[in-house]
Parts: C-alpha cells; sequence; structure tokens
C-alpha cells in the first residue's frame, strides 16, 4: 500500500448500525488483514417515506491503514 492510501466509502442500511457495518464490510474486502484507522463521518437519512420516518440511512467513513 502507498503512503497515504485511504478509503472512503458510503455504506447503505435500514439503520445507522447496519450503514455502518455495510461500510465495515466494503472496507474488509479492500484492506483484507490489514490493521486500519477508521474515521466515521456523518450519517444521515438517505431516503423517508411519507409519514417521515427514515428508511435508508447512508454514513461516510475513511479508512487509512496504521503506520508501522
Amino acid at each position: 500500500m502507498s503512503e497515504g492510501e485511504h478509503l472512503r466509502v458510503r455504506g447503505i442500511g435500514a439503520s445507522r448500525e447496519e450503514a455502518l457495518k455495510d461500510a465495515d464490510a466494503q472496507a474488509a474486502q479492500y484492506f483484507g488483514g490489514v490493521a486500519t484507522i477508521k474515521e466515521i463521518g456523518e450519517a444521515r437519512a438517505h431516503s423517508r417515506s411519507y409519514d417521515g420516518s427514515v428508511e435508508l440511512w447512508e454514513i461516510d467513513v475513511v479508512w487509512r491503514p496504521e503506520q508501522a
């Protein structure tokens, strides 16, 4: 991996927790077993139903390899 490499992912899910799990799965696939540092960004409603309840959440997360 190159110095300064990072991965920015937008996870999507029915809850904030599910959106974070989606982002985690994407990062695990990219980095494999490499130790990383995770920076959790903003979570926001992606879509809402007519009554205003949230149907889908999205969350932005950035991963960087740990420095050796």
